[in-house]
């Protein structure tokens, strides 16, 4: 988990609803694949098992969030300009965890996508 996200939650995890817990929990897991795959230059039969897995939780859960989390990932920086999409659902649009192999535009869009989490985080503590 990112420190200032542990940090956010440790301050006031009991007025964060369970569903935005939920959603940050596997987003971090989506978020460390992302980097470990970019790495690692690869992705084994367990990875893609765990990517597919994420994927779906994701795709079924973010529209839920996604309107909370717009406003935020939308003003955060992606490299040295403004995210041309949600970061989010780039993410975890690919068919397979294969296209973060050697693909550095996934690992730009994680930081505007982590800041949108803490800045909605921070509305709620």
């Amino acid at each position: 988990m990112n420190p200032f996200t542990r940090f956010i939650r440790a301050q006031s995890n009991d007025k964060i609803p369970a569903n935005v817990l939920a959603f940050v929990d596997h987003w971090d897991r989506l978020e460390a694949l992302v980097i470990n795959t970019y790495r690692q230059n690869h992705a084994d039969e367990e990875t893609e098992g765990v990517y597919a897995d994420l994927r779906a939780w994701l795709q079924k859960h973010y529209p839920a969030l996604a309107p909370a989390l717009a406003p935020y990932w939308r003003n955060a920086r992606e490299g040295d300009a403004l995210p041309a999409s949600d970061p989010f659902e780039r993410l975890f649009a690919p068919e397979s965890a294969w296209a973060f192999v050697g693909t550095r535009a996934y690992m730009q869009a994680l930081p505007p996508a982590r800041e949108a989490i803490n800045t909605y985080l921070l509305t709620l503590a």
